[in-house]
């Protein structure tokens, strides 16, 4: 969709406009050739290319993505009501059958403008009507044509003039419903991805504070572990309080890996890794953590030495979906490559995989209230909010032979750093 209402408008007044160019040649052509009507066809022609000149030029501009503003779109219909009016000046004025056709602009007018603009559009297609009713070129007497009566021959231009305004003006009006239409999905999708947001920030301002609180207690547990495991003398029971601290350790880790988050998301932008290090580093993480695992990464074709910048958020994502994936199958395979400017990665495992039942909730709220639901779904909900805010996707579903399939699909230029040229053709030139 265009970048706002006004550029939608004039995209739509410049496509029709090469309609209606094209039907003034057909008229001017068929009344100077079949009816052998002298008329000024010099500068009726040069009006038609004077405006077509503006049409595409007014057409480049908006493919560059320029933001138009409302009065650009009434100069626009202004233009159009001008070179009517001088073209129905020289062709018989009110006279000329096609004299109703300056109402197909106040249609335009009424639709995409502010009231006070429509007004005055009105106003001076109101002069230009009067002016045409008291001063303009005749046409030469039509009387000559014995195999068409004037009078048929006026009404015949009456019912042309109706049937190219009322195409136009039924062409306008649906595909502006259609804009209206997609206006108000988008806004949809925009207040729910607003409410979205704002429940992850509560949770994360809960976890947060959560974090926080667990410090203390998790630095006396990891304290007297320690002092623990010098006192017994029974291996096995020192091996468990062993276990017990490098659990302990391992959360207080994660708490610091969530203040290390919130001081990244304070900056303008993140420390950059090699994408090859960050998942091969995700990877032995998850090996050391689930030995029992067998975990293969898969790198498929990318430039090589591509850089992103790390956030630890996308990395929690990742790792939450590897963590279900490790506690559902002994089986684990991550394969990432990049297809045409996103990266795509999929875990895959060979567990039992997901409930038919649970696929359509599955990231868009937590699971805690669906009965035989082990855990809260929470991790992935947040997951999804993360990928969402990188302007990507986390879809899941279940593999033909077994298993399921998380695929990541993440915009390369909102992850990495500002690319070179060189990079940019390089990436393009992968194939899908």
């Amino acid at each position: 969709m265009s970048d706002n209402v006004e550029t939608a408008h004039l995209s739509r007044l410049v496509r029709l406009r090469y309609a209606m160019l094209i039907g003034q040649v057909l008229v001017i052509a068929s009344v100077w050739l079949a009816l052998d009507v002298p008329l000024p066809l010099a500068l009726m022609l040069a009006l038609i290319l004077a405006l077509l000149i503006v049409n595409v030029w007014t057409q480049r501009r908006l493919r560059g993505g320029t933001r138009v503003a409302q009065w650009e779109v009434a100069a626009h219909i202004l233009l159009d009501i001008a070179q009517l009016t001088v073209l129905l000046y020289l062709s018989g004025g009110h006279t000329n059958p096609f004299i109703f056709i300056l109402l197909v602009p106040l249609v335009f007018a009424a639709a995409m403008l502010t009231v006070w603009r429509t007004l005055i559009l009105a106003i001076v297609a109101l002069l230009c009507y009067s002016l045409l009713l008291i001063d303009y070129s005749p046409l030469p007497m039509l009387e000559q044509l014995a195999w068409l009566p004037p009078p048929l021959l006026h009404r015949t231009g009456m019912w042309l003039c109706f049937v190219v305004s009322a195409g136009m003006v039924i062409f306008f009006v649906v595909r502006t419903r259609q804009t209206l239409r997609q206006m108000d999905a988008e806004l949809s999708r925009a207040r729910e991805r607003a409410m979205e947001n704002e429940h992850l920030a509560e949770i994360g301002a809960i976890a947060a504070g959560t974090a926080h609180e667990l410090g203390t207690p998790l630095a006396t547990i990891s304290m007297l572990a320690q002092e623990l495991e010098g006192d017994l003398q029974d291996p096995e029971l020192r091996a468990r309080l062993v276990l017990l601290r490098q659990q302990v350790n391992r959360c207080r880790h994660t708490i610091d890996d969530l203040s290390d988050s919130i001081r990244e998301l304070r900056s303008e932008r993140g420390n950059e890794v090699g994408l090859n290090d960050w998942l091969e580093g995700l990877a032995r993480r998850w090996r050391s953590v689930s030995p029992d695992v067998t975990l293969q990464l898969n790198v498929g074709r990318y430039p090589e030495g591509l850089t992103v910048r790390y956030d630890r958020a996308m990395d929690h994502a990742l790792s939450t979906v590897v963590a279900n994936a490790c506690r559902a199958s002994d089986q684990v395979t991550i394969i990432a490559s990049v297809e045409t400017g996103q990266l795509v990665i999929e875990v895959r495992d060979q567990g039992p995989g997901i409930p038919d039942a649970l696929v359509p909730y599955l990231g868009r709220e937590p699971l805690g209230g669906h009965a035989g639901v082990e855990g809260s779904g929470l991790g992935i909900y947040l997951a999804m909010g993360i990928v969402r805010r990188l302007g990507g996707s986390l879809v899941f579903h279940n593999r033909e032979g077994g298993g399921a399939v998380a695929c990541f699909r993440l915009p390369v230029e909102r992850i990495r750093r500002e690319p070179t040229e060189h990079e940019y053709s390089e990436l393009e030139a992968y194939p899908h």
